[in-house]
């Protein structure tokens, strides 16, 4: 009705009834709440229940969140009487609620409350006065019309607007003003812009609403007028309360302080770089006048980001180096997600350095031209390949770049065919990117790819600063590798030559090995080796060396067949073998060495002539092949090592005739020294014999006649006297006989008359048998328990006999207080053993190697023969025999016996 109202017009309203009322403050309330004004409404009259009613229709929701107060009158007189008048209170409401605007709805002012026009215009605020039309003669309803921008006045059944004329002449002034402004505002060449700011519970600025904006404003931000004035600022640019610029909070630092702001920031939604001039017009609202300074500033990135860039080629001291740090580099200043450098290794071009991409992208994608799914095509192949011309997504350099792969691969037919099956980096769902060339001249080294999931990352111009910086990285490592290549040169010469001396000087070929493929691996960056050798009688190959695994998996490689593995084969045809690529390949024979890690292996045959006696071969987990001269360096390791090891073999040769014919002598030796000390034995067996057939027959007879005599004297003269004699006498022949008979049984010890018997009951039986009445010695059979169901051929008289002489030695060994025999067994799956251990005085050491000889005792009354009849009964048996003894602690004697007869004894 009234058309647009400015900040600090004031209307006038003659009103009737109060329903006169209700037909237009909501409307002119509705009007201020869509605008975002705090709206206050005071009713010069009570109203009826239906008024406030109608009046209250669709303003509930205002009402609700504070924005829309409603004031009875006899309150809004309160009031107009208080400090600063209502008008004050209503102003200091809205700032703190949040709201920059202020529109009233209320009685008449008075004069003295100073809440009148004059006070509306000067704190800019909206007001709409209501006078009853009853209370007003003719001159007072003009003379008030007058006092205000525009009366409103009922006449006939509708309202009709009075302007007064000081109305009419400022509203055509301002007019003409705005016109001027207009032209003026829409031919800057500055952005400009004029809001509004908003503001939360707290006061906090949250947003701004767009006011006016001019045409250069359109032309610099790409946003038309007709889609954000009287929008807020966040719903015409997402993501603007999180942009790092700040850009709500230092307008809202403008709008309520009216400090003047000048700064210059990235806008990143806009993806400009803008130099802002902001001021307020008045409280709570701003105008920001700016200029796009995009090229600018890209051309100052530029030339830093240049100028860094040459510092760090300066700075490099290798080729390696200058690649870390230049993917480094690339990855911090481009703000790409993922960025990976591509340079030529022999026919292909492997990643060497990648930055950002998931685990596996760079093993899977590195190789271009090896087999399997890396030869598939795709744009990097294309792009090293120079295959780009006449095609609109290359640039004339020969780059690739987009902002929207997917969207490119799907309108450009010719870019997806390029693709081909490829297609990782938009299946892995990269929207941005770029593959810039490496170049040298006219020669492609290499390619810098750089990728985003973002669209829109790439520009033409950031596209052309890749080229050129890529071109610079070019020129570096062409020098850096020309040197590299001279350097190297001279170090694989200076090593084989090295390696040569060591083997020529070296007195353990084995252990020069080992120097020089440790070397070989260190020179060429490898991580592991194997040298295998081949062993005839087994047809096998056997690991001699290797480096880069764990012990154990070395143990677990140690025998490899003909044929298995790339070792296998080679040695099986002789010929070298190159896997490369190998995590990818799915080359069978690589298996063994991909479970390692390996990405590409060389092996080499180790030949004598044409004889293939082994292999030598590297291997590295870094990168996926060797070049050529690397390989040639592997094959002049590998014949210095064929030479070492041909010479280790003939010393081993040598050393082994050497070996046989010392065991040789010293077997003669032995069987000479056997023979002679079995004649010597044989020769005292035969004396024993002789001397036991003299004594048993010269002194049995004399024996048995003191025998006789001493049984009839003490038969016929029962003298007490006499008794003690004669039972002495008796005692002395029994001893002599035992001597005699002992002699004999030695004198004629027969060959074992073999039976299966049990050591358990052998042992067992002999333990009951040789006790004796000592009360204070313990004997202890639990050890032989196992032996219970372990039987042996043997002869049981004689076993028994060894039995009977071990545990009668260790009685006499012990003392009647206090000992202790101990009688333990144990038996394998081809013998058996026994040992009598006791805890009497022990023997000397000196004593015990003659323990075994005949005649030779350390007892008062022994013949020294029981040990003598028990080392010839085990000898018989194929056994053997031994003592131990620790002086004051006791003695043990141990009998081992085979389960089964010796052959020449069946």
């Amino acid at each position: 009705m009234v058309g647009r109202l400015l900040p600090g017009s004031h209307l006038c309203q003659f009103y009737e009834t109060p329903d006169e009322l209700l037909e237009l403050v909501p409307l002119y309330l509705r009007a201020g709440l869509e605008n975002g004004e705090f709206c206050v409404w005071a009713p010069p009259v009570p109203l009826t229940a239906a008024a406030a009613r109608k009046a209250a229709a669709g303003c509930r929701k205002y009402v609700e969140k504070g924005q829309l107060e409603i004031i009875p009158a006899g309150r809004w007189s309160g009031l107009r009487a208080g400090p600063g008048g209502a008008v004050s209170y209503c102003l200091a409401r809205a700032a703190e609620l949040g709201f920059t605007g202020l529109r009233l709805a209320c009685p008449a002012p008075h004069p003295e409350d100073g809440g009148g026009p004059e006070k509306i215009a000067a704190v800019g605020a909206l007001a709409l006065f209501a006078y009853p039309r009853a209370e007003l003669d003719a001159v007072s309803l003009l003379e008030t019309a007058r006092n205000h921008n525009l009366a409103l006045l009922r006449n006939a059944g509708r309202w009709e607007v009075l302007e007064s004329r000081e109305a009419r002449l400022t509203n055509a002034a301002l007019l003409r003003s705005e016109e001027k402004l207009d032209s003026l505002f829409n031919n800057m060449s500055e952005g400009f812009a004029l809001h509004r700011i908003v503001l939360d519970k707290r006061g906090t600025p949250c947003d701004y609403v767009f006011l006016e904006v001019n045409e250069a404003f359109e032309a610099m931000t790409g946003l038309k007028a007709a889609d954000v004035v009287g929008k807020k600022a966040t719903q015409v640019i997402p993501g603007l309360e999180k942009d790092p610029a700040g850009w709500i909070k230092r307008y809202g630092d403008v709008a309520l302080t009216g400090r003047s702001d000048q700064f210059e920031s990235y806008s990143v939604a806009l993806r400009k770089h803008f130099s802002v001039s902001a001021f307020s017009t008045r409280r709570g609202h701003f105008a920001v006048m700016f200029q796009d300074i995009t090229a600018r500033m890209q051309a100052e990135r530029e030339r830093r980001i240049t100028v860094d860039f040459l510092r760090l080629v300066n700075e490099a001291v290798s080729s390696g180096e200058l690649l870390r740090r230049a993917a480094d580099f690339f990855h911090e200043r481009s703000g790409c997600e993922a960025v990976a450098i591509r340079l030529r290794d022999g026919g292909d071009y492997p990643y060497r350095e990648t930055r950002g991409f998931k685990p596996g992208f760079a093993a899977a994608e590195s190789s271009l031209c090896g087999g399997g799914a890396s030869a598939r095509p795709c744009l990097c192949g294309a792009v090293l390949g120079g295959r780009t011309a006449g095609n609109n997504f290359f640039t004339a350099h020969g780059s690739f770049w987009t902002g929207s792969l997917p969207g490119l691969l799907a309108s450009e037919p010719e870019a997806a065919a390029i693709a081909g099956e490829r297609g990782r980096c938009a299946a892995e769902g990269y929207r941005s990117m770029a593959l810039v060339p490496i170049h040298q001249g006219e020669d492609r080294l290499g390619l810098l790819q750089l990728n985003d999931r973002r669209e829109g990352v790439f520009t033409a111009e950031s596209a052309n600063l890749w080229e050129r910086l890529a071109d610079q990285l070019g020129v570096a490592l062409a020098k850096f590798r020309a040197e590299e290549s001279f350097r190297w040169g001279e170090q694989r010469n200076l090593m084989l030559s090295r390696s040569a001396a060591l083997l020529l000087d070296a007195e353990d070929p084995q252990a020069s090995v080992d120097i020089i493929c440790a070397a070989t691996m260190r020179f060429l960056d490898c991580q592991v080796f194997f040298n295998y050798l081949a062993v005839p009688e087994r047809g096998r190959l056997r690991l001699n060396a290797s480096r880069g695994i764990p012990k154990k998996e070395a143990a677990r490689i140690r025998w490899l067949d003909y044929g298995s593995a790339v070792c296998g084969c080679v040695a099986r045809s002789g010929e070298r073998i190159i896997a490369s690529d190998i995590q990818t390949s799915g080359d069978p024979r690589a298996a063994l060495v991909r479970g390692y890690g390996v990405r590409a292996y060389c092996c080499h045959p180790l030949k004598f002539g044409k004889e293939v006696f082994g292999t030598i071969s590297f291997g590295t987990t870094r990168r996926n092949a060797f070049t050529a001269k690397e390989i040639s360096m592997m094959e002049d390791t590998a014949a210095m090592v064929a030479v070492a090891l041909r010479r280790k073999k003939a010393d081993e040769v040598v050393q082994r005739d050497k070996e046989t014919l010392r065991k040789l002598v010293e077997e003669q030796a032995g069987s000479l020294i056997a023979a002679r000390e079995e004649l010597e034995r044989a020769k005292r067996l035969s004396d024993i014999g002789t001397l036991a057939a003299t004594v048993a027959h010269e002194l049995r007879n004399p024996l048995a006649t003191i025998g006789m005599a001493a049984s009839n004297i003490k038969r016929k003269a029962a003298n007490p006297d006499l008794e003690k004699h004669l039972v002495n006498i008796d005692k002395k022949v029994f001893e002599s006989n035992q001597i005699i008979n002992n002699l004999l049984f030695y004198s004629r010890l027969k060959m074992p008359h073999y039976e299966t018997v049990s050591v358990h009951a052998i042992l067992a039986e002999s333990a009951e048998d040789s006790t004796r009445p000592h009360s204070g010695v313990e004997l202890s059979l639990g050890g032989i328990d196992g032996l219970r169901d372990v039987f042996l051929e043997a002869d049981p008289l004689q076993i028994g006999e060894v039995a009977n002489n071990l545990l009668d030695n260790a009685w006499d060994a012990v003392a009647p207080r206090g000992g202790r025999i101990e009688v333990t067994g144990a038996s394998g799956e081809d013998h058996v053993e026994f040992t009598v251990r006791d805890n009497g005085q022990g023997v000397e050491e000196g004593v015990l190697a003659r323990v075994f000889d005949p005649f030779f005792t350390t007892k008062a009354k022994g013949t020294g023969l029981g040990l003598a009849v028990c080392r010839q009964i085990v000898d018989f048996h194929g056994g053997e025999i031994s003592m131990s003894s620790v002086p004051g602690k006791g003695s043990a004697v141990t009998v081992r016996l085979p389960r089964k007869r010796r052959a020449d004894a069946a």
